[in-house]
């Protein structure tokens, strides 16, 4: 694993605007998510920070991840890694959503918030992880 070649502040930053986007996404479709999810809503307790904590950790180890799959490509573009997101998006999570969703017999208005969240994150870690590479140790030392 390329550790070396990971942009560690860009990790964090993700980390960062990968949280930030779930607050803008749910908070404006919240009430929509709650309705989706049914009896299960009863158990959400907005004042608990444990879901939030976990919440941001997560976000931080997502970003990491998207780093290093992206981090052994030195010619890859913003493009490249909103494509990436997109296609590890669509194809991972979203699949893999609508078949949990399906089981537990929640509608299918409860994917679309979810799926939609996680591609259009997912688009926005790759975009981020696409542009900003870590600059090579000799510029570096430059600078």
């Amino acid at each position: 694993m390329p550790i070396d070649r990971i942009n560690w502040l860009a990790v964090i930053v993700g980390g960062i605007l990968y949280y930030g986007w779930g607050a803008l996404w749910y908070g404006v479709l919240g009430q929509q998510w709650l309705t989706a999810i049914g009896p299960m809503a009863a158990l959400v307790n907005p004042k608990d920070p444990v879901p939030y904590v976990v919440s941001f950790v997560m976000a931080l180890l997502l970003s990491f991840g998207v780093a290093v799959a992206l981090s052994h490509d030195d010619n890859r573009t913003m493009r490249h890694g909103i494509e990436f997101g997109l296609f590890f998006g669509l194809l991972f999570f979203a699949t893999t959503l609508l078949t949990q969703t399906l089981y537990e017999g929640h509608p299918l208005k409860l994917w679309l918030i979810n799926a939609g969240y996680e591609v259009i994150g997912l688009v926005i870690l790759g975009a981020l992880h696409g542009a900003w590479k870590k600059a090579p140790k000799a510029q570096a030392a430059a600078a």
